[in-house]
């Protein structure tokens, strides 16, 4: 089965800080790890008592906003990683993503301008960034933690205990013994690196999800960037730091280099098949979704998506891909599938209980030690008509089957 390499203890933690452009990031390392492996919850408030989270230290990948404490409160050998942003441009997107998704909410109800709300009572025109990396909970303090309302308390009172130049020290610090960082500007770049150190494939497309349309004129007023940036002095520097920092990472990154799977493949002599429940290596899909009938990956953004599988095809081979679900039932029978860029042959979509099976037959060769299993899709499409979304997606696949001639 694929697994990342080189993690802490086997584990990783992606801590999110909100508005940095961090979903895409998310939806691609969740699919480098089964389900069951992924702790669910991804704040402390989504948490009804402490022993909610007793999972924790247990599960190889967590991924949410709860800051430098998760590591704190369940201190132990994980890899941990972060994406920073540009303050104001932060402070935009959470202003833009409030009166889209929660127009509803006291920090933006009534509010008619980015002006306005700048000047508002709004919490989130603050040092959250430095905050989430510096202030650190003790196990103690968890029953704080899971509240809404005691987390702010908690949060304020633990800025208050120290010096912004002293949290700035301690987010620096933090940053440095991450195993990987990015800023959102650079966030496509720097995914790069951190594929080469997981063993993945590089991804060929990382598009950012969950990026708020503006809903007015993205320029900001020199009166309101001032304030902005006075509002947020040790984030302004804290992501100076970052942007340097990343600079000189990048600089020194190992080079991506042509992929293969990091074990040794082996030549197929009986039918195999390969669940979507499970990781595989690839690129160009989706996040793994749980269903009664067994789990599904979506391909996407783009119209094309590979899967990589440490076996050697002989000529004859028919390869099965199971796609229960489409936007457009119709390019279900319109996918082209090829292996290591040949095109399979004597193609067929066919029912069988659930899913349609895509399938074709290898007819000549396959040169090289491992198979690269390619999917094209017709078109790509947001999940609901007329829905403005980055989240494109074109089939959703089950499993993957080959069964060498007799």
């Amino acid at each position: 089965m694929a697994r990342p390499r080189g993690l802490r203890g086997d584990r990783l933690y992606f801590l999110h800080i909100p508005r940095t452009g961090g979903v895409q990031l998310r939806s691609w390392l969740e699919g480098m790890f089964r389900q069951d492996e992924i702790y669910g919850p991804d704040r402390w408030d989504e948490l009804d008592t402490p022993a909610d989270a007793s999972a924790i230290p247990q599960a190889r990948f967590v991924r949410g906003h709860f800051g430098a404490s998760l590591n704190s409160v369940f201190p132990g050998q994980r890899s941990t990683i972060t994406v920073l942003r540009d303050p104001v441009a932060r402070v935009r997107s959470y202003y833009d993503f409030l009166r889209q998704a929660y127009p509803d909410d006291p920090q933006i109800r009534g509010i008619t301008s980015f002006s306005e709300f700048i000047r508002s009572p709004t919490r989130l025109v603050a040092d959250n960034q430095t905050e989430q990396l510096s202030v650190e909970a003790r196990p103690a303090d968890l029953p704080a933690l899971i509240d809404v309302d005691e987390q702010a308390r908690f949060m304020a009172a633990e800025w208050r205990a120290r010096k912004p130049k002293e949290h700035l020290e301690r987010a620096k610090a933090r940053l440095d013994a991450m195993d990987w960082f990015a800023t959102t500007e650079r966030l496509g770049e720097a995914v790069d690196s951190l594929a080469v150190r997981l063993g993945w494939p590089v991804p060929a497309e990382f598009s950012r999800l969950n990026a708020s349309t503006p809903m007015e004129p993205v320029h900001i007023e020199d009166a309101d960037r001032q304030l902005l940036e006075e509002r947020m002095p040790t984030d302004r520097a804290l992501y100076a730091y970052a942007t340097t920092e990343l600079e000189r990472r990048l600089e020194h990154a190992e080079p991506s280099a042509d992929w293969s799977p990091p074990v040794r493949s082996r030549t197929v002599t009986r039918p195999i098949s390969f669940s979507c429940a499970d990781p595989f290596w690839g690129d160009g899909w989706w996040e793994p979704e749980p269903h009664p009938d067994g789990a599904t990956r979506w391909t996407g953004p783009a119209r094309e998506s590979w899967a990589g599988f440490p076996i050697r095809l002989p000529p004859g081979t028919r390869v099965d891909v199971a796609i229960p679900f489409a936007v457009s039932p119709d390019d279900i029978a319109k996918v082209e599938l090829r292996v290591n860029g040949e095109v399979l042959e004597r193609s067929t979509c066919e029912h069988d209980g659930p899913n349609m099976v895509r399938s074709g037959y290898l007819t000549r060769s396959a040169e090289p030690e491992w198979t690269r299993l390619e999917l094209r899709v017709p078109n790509v499409h947001a999940r609901a008509p007329g829905q403005v979304t980055d989240r494109l997606i074109g089939v959703a696949v089950r499993s993957f089957a080959f069964t060498p001639p007799s």
